[in-house]
């Protein structure tokens, strides 16, 4: 405990670890909270506790055995961070993906989002007392699972993406399988909506907690839906298209305050555009070849493959020295960006909002102590 004087009064900050274990952090990572009663006036944020060297354990692998480390960066979005690569690798070295392979690309990251956003909101909802929610997400969860599964022939760690497309081709009836799955998520959204929008525990533990102007969340280079959340309609998909996504119907929901109840109304909005954008994808995907045959390894060159993320901007950049294997590999991770500009918005918040306010951010710490 520190105390400091002011002019007529004395005032007792107490400083308090938060973490670094997994229940309290969503992660291992420490928050290191100096309180002056039940407000927050200080946060520190320390990294570090689960550091595996991913990017320089690129380095010393070839090309091909790279995306088997990547969807381990964050097990719950594990496509969309083979696909940052290979996006990569493939502007290096202008290699073409075949159309049917750009569609199937699209199925297997907006299934991962759905996936992604319902685990986010299991964990979440249980943070602000709704225990109830924590079962339901996962139950739903897990038929989305399913359907990857059927994808990739794996439930977390897929190893789906190659240069030039996919690893394999859609099973038989899959789309029938995905037409009952995303039916039964769709269906229980409902029922999650009528649970928290009505529910005054959950508004008086989100509603005009932590609230983020767009200029403050543009300034703190937030991408994805916490960008979406303080009311910029920036999404990648739409602004600077890839795979099939030009070709496609979505709308992009964004918040109005871009406090903890924005947070939650964009995520489960943006799961209802995955349902939609996964069936449009599965009546319009055209038959051919899913992936192309190239080189085993780049030219010499750089290149930067960025994708939507559930959680925002995932960027690779590149180096290649004409090798087997990358001169040198940087991964952009939205979950380091926002975590770390915790301090720049949270000062003035209660003690008893941290959970809630950290939860609403869905940091990944496998993304980011990469």
């Amino acid at each position: 405990m520190t105390e400091e004087k002011q002019v007529g009064r004395e005032v007792r900050k107490l400083v308090i670890n938060v973490g670094p274990q997994h229940p309290s952090t969503h992660g291992p990572m420490d928050l290191i909270v100096t309180v002056e009663g039940e407000t927050i006036v200080d946060v520190d944020v320390v990294l570090g506790y689960i550091h595996r060297g991913i990017e320089k354990l690129c380095e010393l692998r070839n090309y091909f055995q790279i995306p088997t480390y990547l969807n381990r960066l964050c097990y719950v979005s594990g496509m969309f961070w083979e696909y940052g690569f290979v996006k990569a690798v493939e502007e290096i070295m202008d290699a073409k993906v075949p159309e049917r392979g750009e569609w199937l690309r699209v199925i297997a990251c907006e299934l991962t989002r759905i996936a992604s956003h319902l685990i986010w909101f299991s964990a979440f909802t249980a943070d602000v007392g709704l225990m109830t929610l924590f079962p339901w997400g996962l139950r739903d969860r897990d038929r989305i699972i399913d359907l990857l599964e059927m994808m990739s022939g794996q439930r977390m760690t897929f190893g789906y993406f190659r240069v030039g497309g996919v690893r394999y081709d859609l099973p038989t009836n899959f789309d029938v399988y995905a037409e009952k799955a995303i039916n039964y998520v769709e269906k229980h959204l409902e029922e999650y909506e009528k649970v928290i929008y009505n529910n005054p525990v959950f508004l008086a533990r989100t509603v005009d907690i932590c609230p983020v102007p767009a200029s403050k969340a543009i300034d703190l280079g937030w991408t994805g839906p916490m960008l979406r959340a303080s009311g910029v309609k920036r999404d990648l998909r739409r602004d600077e298209p890839y795979a099939a996504y030009e070709f496609l119907d979505f709308e992009i929901p964004v918040g109005k305050k871009g406090d903890t109840y924005d947070r939650v109304y964009v995520r489960l909005e943006e799961i209802k555009q995955s349902i939609n954008i996964v069936r449009q994808a599965l009546k319009r995907i055209p038959s051919g070849p899913y992936q192309t045959r190239s080189l085993l390894y780049p030219p010499p060159g750089i290149g930067y493959g960025w994708v939507e993320d559930s959680r925002g901007e995932c960027g690779y950049m590149v180096v290649s020295d004409g090798t087997p294997k990358p001169y040198r590999v940087k991964i952009r991770s939205p979950a380091y960006i926002h975590v770390m500009s915790i301090p720049n918005v949270i000062k003035g918040s209660k003690i008893a909002d941290l959970y809630a306010i950290l939860g609403s951010f869905d940091p990944c710490l496998g993304e980011i102590d990469r």
